[in-house]
């Protein structure tokens, strides 16, 4: 007999890595990078609000450990760690008004975005996210989580009662497409709320995006298309006044900080034509302040450079999708969105005064029980003492046309409730009851009422969580203040460059570069430009700042000033190029190592060393005892050495072989000096 082979079905590889990968573009667009257009959440968003929620993690309660927080949220968000995306909630350079109130490191404006780590921080829901979102959860339809063990609200069902999307600033990548909301200003919403109400129509000419960091939108014009249509650009860059030759920037961009924009500043000074003379970073605790000084008359011009070719202006893409009620992303203009925001809120309007219509109904049905059971009280106690049991009493008051409710109130009636008064009491709620309960029912069948209500619930939120405009909003052609200006731009002025020596005696001296001719083999010498900073490095440990501008410009056969006229009563020993050292201008050089007399050694690094000195004095070498004093201080790499010479022999120290210290430490001791033996001298070893 013939053995019949079984059929199996295949599938090619191709075909199934097709078919998974659709599978994974669809979850992630529609569980993870987009906002839903009812709450404006993003899928994350919505697991940690809802988590704190039901951990109780609320406006009026305790703060906890931003860690704890986060592993709770796991149990509803399956996507690794929250911590960041928490973070974001809580702060406000990021969103208007946020969802979260965080105690703690949550960054600054000033100090960028980056928090203290999770264990350090504590937060708690913020009052704006439990009056918007959790103001009555009876009403949410509620699905299973991840883990189809607790419920949860279904995400694309949840209405806010505030336009979420519309006021925060929001931006995601999925497969095939993007998401990009920013912000607007929730009074001018409200104005236009109000004509849409009236004439079923947006004003899209009176909306702009709002930024809670500020700045200036240039390209005002086309900012209508943007609400119209839910995709544009739009052209942001910093506040500024301009004070004679000096720019005093006040704001940078939306998520530009200092430390962005000093960076793209450095770039855009070494590698293009300019006119600034000088630059000082002067933030704060109370806000941005950088200051950049002009040539005459180049303060305008150079503003427009600024915002050509650094991020002091930066374009900001919207491409406004939303998950709404197909479940898919889609483009929504602003006449869609207040559309969705009306129509849910009243409709959330009628489901709550369904919700309050039930609860008022059973009250009543019990109210009217008592009331009832009062007026014939002798009969009602009459049923209770002659029955055996309360089931027994309950059956005996339903036979007098009780319902089993208004049996089970009565049963359990105290004897107080037989006082006039408690009967006045329940005659003054039932009337209270029938009210409420024509309100509600009102609500329900007329769209007038329903809709002055959700105005009115709306413009009280609107009172207490507005803000004043933070954007400036014009129309700027660039091209022609540019043409303009250019008509005045004078030649760059080129810093002077000077050598500066130290001589032996301990004198500085300033010498124009063309005359400069090294000497004495015992100077040091640098080469600085005009205004840069000079380090000098001291043999007590102490290093100073001194702005070359100070030091007298001599003759190269001049002796020089000495130290003590700059204010230092010291012995330097060696010189350093501030900008060279600190990141300004190339150094090839890491690490920086110290000698003393009695053979401590200390390497540490130039940029934390060097750098941090200062006029008055800074300690880059704790020394142990008071007559041991730094001798020799070379930069090295690792790949270096450094050769310490003595009056008995030479000692060949390998810098890769020694760790990091600190600018404060004392170093340990790497020349075990013998009887008698002295430090000669140190030279570096350059491989």
């Amino acid at each position: 007999m013939k053995k019949e082979k079984a059929i199996i079905n295949t599938i090619s590889g191709v075909e199934l890595l097709k078919e998974s990968f659709i599978e994974y573009s669809i979850e992630v667009n529609e569980k993870r990078a987009f906002n839903f257009l009812l709450s404006g959440l993003k899928p994350s968003y919505a697991h940690i609000l809802w988590s704190m929620y039901v951990n109780n993690r609320l406006f009026n309660r305790a703060y906890t450990k931003s860690a704890k927080v986060d592993g709770e949220v796991m149990n509803y968000n399956p996507h690794g760690q929250n911590y960041g995306t928490m973070v974001r909630l809580s702060q406000p350079f990021v969103h208007h008004v946020p969802f979260i109130d965080g105690h703690g490191s949550f960054g600054s404006v000033v100090g960028g975005p980056d928090p203290a780590s999770s264990r350090y921080t504590e937060m708690r829901m913020s009052e704006f996210a439990q009056d918007v979102l959790f103001y009555n959860t009876k009403l949410l339809d509620m699905g299973l989580n991840y883990l189809e063990e607790d419920p949860e609200p279904i995400l694309n069902t949840w209405v806010a009662l505030l336009p979420l999307l519309y006021m925060s600033n929001s931006a995601g990548m999925g497969y095939t497409m993007s998401n990009a909301w920013s912000s607007g200003n929730l009074y001018e919403f409200k104005e236009q709320l109000e004509n849409y109400l009236k004439t079923g129509k947006v004003d899209c000419s009176k909306l702009y995006p709002d930024f809670p960091t500020g700045g200036i939108i240039i390209n005002k014009s086309e900012m209508k298309e943007l609400y119209e249509t839910g995709k544009g650009t739009i052209k942001l860059r910093g506040n500024y006044v301009i004070e004679d030759n000096l720019i005093r920037v006040t704001s940078l961009p939306y998520q530009v900080y200092p430390a962005d924009f000093m960076e793209s500043l450095k770039k855009f000074v070494t590698s293009n034509e300019h006119y600034i003379t000088d630059i000082a970073n002067r933030c704060d605790k109370n806000g941005i302040n950088i200051e950049i000084e002009c040539q005459d008359g180049m303060a305008e011009y150079t503003i427009e450079q600024l915002c050509r070719k650094t991020n002091f202006q930066v374009n900001i893409s919207n491409e406004r999708k939303a998950i709404g009620a197909k479940g898919r992303p889609e483009i929504i203009t602003m006449l869609e969105y207040m559309k969705t925001f009306v129509e849910s809120n009243l409709n959330l309007v009628i489901k709550e005064a369904e919700l309050n219509l039930e609860n008022i109904n059973a009250r009543l049905e019990i109210v009217d029980g008592l009331i009832s059971a009062l007026d014939m009280i002798d009969t009602i106690i009459s049923c209770i003492k002659k029955s055996k049991s309360i089931d027994a009493s309950k059956k005996k008051i339903i036979e007098l046309g009780f319902t089993e409710n208004q049996a089970q109130a009565i049963v359990s009636m105290r004897l107080g409730r037989l006082a006039n008064l408690e009967q006045i009491k329940l005659k003054d709620e039932k009337k209270e009851l029938e009210q409420s309960k024509e309100f509600n029912q009102s609500l329900i069948d007329d769209k007038n009422a329903r809709t002055e209500y959700f105005l009115n619930r709306f413009n009280a939120l609107v009172d207490k969580y507005g803000w004043n405009r933070r954007t400036e909003v014009i129309d700027l052609d660039t091209s022609e203040i540019i043409k303009e200006t250019k008509t005045k731009i004078a030649k760059p002025r080129v810093k002077k460059e000077f050598m500066v020596v130290l001589t032996e005696n301990n004198c500085l001296k300033k010498i124009d570069i063309s005359k400069f001719k090294k000497t004495q083999e015992d100077e040091k010498t640098i080469k600085v430009k005009q205004g840069e900073k000079v380090v000098l490095v001291a043999k007590s440990g102490q290093m100073y700042k001194v702005v070359s501008n100070k030091i007298d410009k001599c003759l190269p056969t001049a002796a020089g000033m000495n130290i003590s006229s700059l204010g230092i009563d010291d012995e330097i020993i060696n010189i350093y190029a501030n900008d060279k050292i600190s990141g300004k201008e190339e150094c090839n050089f890491e690490n920086v190592f110290f000698i003393t007399a009695r053979g401590l050694g200390k390497k540490s690094n130039i940029q934390k060393s060097l750098g941090a000195s200062k006029s008055t004095g800074v300690t880059i070498m704790g020394l142990k005892k008071d007559d041991d004093l730094v001798v020799g201080v070379k930069l090295v790499n690792d790949t270096d050495s450094i050769k310490v010479t003595t009056n008995m022999r030479e000692i060949i120290l390998h810098a890769k072989n020694y760790k990091i210290s600190g600018r404060g430490a004392s170093g340990a001791n790497v020349c075990k000096l013998k009887k008698n033996e002295e430090i000669l001298s140190v030279e570096s070893i350059v491989y």
